[in-house]
């Protein structure tokens, strides 16, 4: 049989994967979940196990969103089956806004996998500027795609940045009128507190400034993201534990004239709390309104809209019948972008029509 389980207590989630073969991808599944002492496991199984009671699992169809990935079509460290069916996990606590049925959606694009060092690497942030879509993956990848083609017209490393970038998002201007794109604020999120400021180029790119958050992680727990107010020039963080509090400050915007910059909690211009969000992603501020998607599946995928005036939830949208895990989100016009990761290394930008609030 195979096992799948996650592990989630406080801030972190283990996963154990296990390959299946081409003779269990065809077979039903079995779920079943445990809980003990703050930890929660998904075993998942071809028939339920004698060591557990039978009706203690759950049948999922292999239609019903699980997803198999053979060795053949897989890579070193994602042979893995991925589940992209309907939530399985209810939601902790209860939303300030009423959750929202899903709204209508335009696929942009759907881009496959490149390999890199035998692997392919998850899309995170996103900035469109023009005609072009740029996606900072994991590791510290970037992929610049033109939207009018939908051809990949650059991929490759970013300078000094191995970090997981969970989210990504254009500043409020070049750093030369010969610059491509706009500096890309990049979330490092690897527990260090850092939002590395870097130019991009067609092929290279370079780091003008890093940003580090000295607060107390005490008070301020797990890995955090950054966010840019262009129209304001503000500069967020957002983060906290999963499933439980969460935090944003802001900060006025730093100038570029020193290569490193530490904010402190003296430094605080605004600060909000909130609790609706279980899982994290993609961040994004227009209008005085803070955009977050959050989730992947199994758990709940939402795209939260908080208003920074009234300090509250305004929008709860529900986004997981697309069935993929939403990253990174850019505003352009009336028009919400938001990047997912898909199973097997599959990338696809869907389009919404931003919500009137």
């Amino acid at each position: 049989y195979m096992v799948i389980y996650r592990v989630f207590q406080g801030v972190e989630i283990l996963q154990e994967r296990h390959l299946l073969s081409a003779a269990q991808a065809k077979a039903p599944i079995y779920l079943r979940m445990t809980a003990k002492n703050g930890r929660v496991r998904f075993y998942y199984a071809f028939e339920p196990l004698d060591r557990w009671e039978t009706d203690g699992w759950i049948r999922l169809g292999i239609m019903e969103g699980w997803t198999v990935m053979s060795k053949k079509d897989g890579v070193k460290g994602y042979n893995v089956g991925l589940y992209n069916g309907p939530a399985l996990v209810h939601e902790l606590g209860p939303h300030k806004a009423e959750p929202m049925p899903p709204m209508d959606t335009t696929l942009v694009c759907t881009i496959p996998p490149t390999y890199r060092n035998d692997r392919y690497y998850s899309c995170q942030g996103l900035g469109i500027w023009g005609k072009h879509a740029v996606i900072i993956r994991d590791k510290g990848w970037c992929e610049i795609y033109n939207l009018e083609t939908n051809q990949t017209e650059s991929y490759y490393k970013l300078e000094n940045n191995d970090s997981h970038c969970n989210n990504a998002v254009f500043g409020p201007s070049k750093l030369t009128a010969e610059s491509l794109f706009p500096l890309m604020y990049i979330s490092e999120d690897n527990g260090g507190h850092a939002c590395f400021v870097t130019e991009l180029g067609w092929d290279s790119s370079k780091i003008v400034q890093k940003i580090y958050y000295d607060g107390d992680k005490k008070s301020y727990p797990g890995p955090i993201d950054w966010i840019v107010d262009r129209e304001n020039r503000m500069l967020y963080t957002y983060g906290g534990v999963r499933w439980g509090m969460r935090w944003l400050k802001g900060f006025a915007l730093p100038d570029l004239t020193q290569p490193e910059v530490h904010l402190t909690p003296e430094d605080v211009l605004f600060e909000m709390t909130y609790n609706e969000v279980g899982i994290g992603q993609g961040g994004f501020i227009k209008d005085g309104k803070v955009y977050f998607s959050a989730g992947y599946p199994p758990f709940h995928c939402k795209l939260h809209v908080y208003d920074l005036e009234a300090k509250e939830e305004v929008l709860c949208q529900e986004l997981l019948p697309l069935q993929y895990e939403p990253e990174g989100i850019e505003i352009v016009g009336d028009k919400l972008y938001t990047v997912f990761w898909c199973s097997g290394g599959v990338t696809k930008i869907y389009e919404f029509a931003l919500p009137t609030l």
